[in-house]
């Protein structure tokens, strides 16, 4: 099926924080160190995957993915910030395939996506200035279209390291590989009569960031 649009997990709010950063500077104690006010927004590319399973029977949607995280939060001590995090990936028309008790495929038009808001922590190596950030906190799936309905929130688990390099004082750029998982009861996603289960969400992804510290 042809690609049309991709899917964002829902990040307008958070977005305008980016604004409110830059025109702030004051927020950062020292130039070109990681101190004070923390901000990282990243975006990138993923293989995403979500697996359903039941009693005798399994679904599974897999393709590349939209992956979106913002970090927001203080450096509290030198080189280690933490944070709130909202994070999650989507899948646009995924390839569905399906086992068990009922074989062949499913509908597959519809954005597939996993949302997920929590803590976290990223530490710096300096002065490399590269970094390692994990969070941890509650998530979810959703579907569109095909793919109606939604789950349970439950457990999900962000794991990311990346490398950035100043832009001015303030302001770092760079990049970063991530793993990104989820796991929920299913609540009424898929067509009437879909068997509920859980739902486990992985992803693998390389991120391009943005960070104002």
């Amino acid at each position: 099926m042809t690609k049309r649009t991709w899917s964002r997990p829902r990040v307008v709010t958070l977005v305008l924080l980016v604004g409110l950063a830059g025109s702030r500077p004051a927020l950062a104690a020292e130039p070109r160190a990681h101190d004070g006010f923390f901000m990282r927004a990243s975006a990138g590319l993923s293989a995403g995957n979500a697996k359903l399973e039941t009693s005798g029977f399994g679904a599974e949607l897999k393709d590349p993915a939209l992956d979106v995280n913002i970090a927001v939060g203080y450096t509290v001590l030198p080189n280690l910030a933490v944070h709130g995090t909202l994070w999650g990936w989507g899948l646009n028309d995924p390839d569905v395939s399906v086992s068990g008790t009922v074989g062949g495929t499913l509908p597959n038009h519809g954005i597939f996506e996993m949302t997920a808001f929590g803590a976290g922590a990223t530490y710096y190596f300096m002065p490399l200035s590269a970094y390692i950030s994990s969070s941890i906190g509650l998530g979810a799936f959703t579907g569109t279209d095909q793919l109606d309905g939604q789950s349970n929130r439950g457990l999900a688990v962000d794991v990311t390291a990346g490398k950035e390099w100043w832009v001015n004082d303030d302001w770092g750029a760079g990049a970063a590989v991530c793993y990104t998982h989820a796991s929920a009861d299913d609540k009424d996603l898929g067509p009437t009569g879909f068997p509920s289960g859980t739902l486990t969400g992985n992803s693998w992804g390389v991120r391009f960031t943005a960070t104002f510290n």
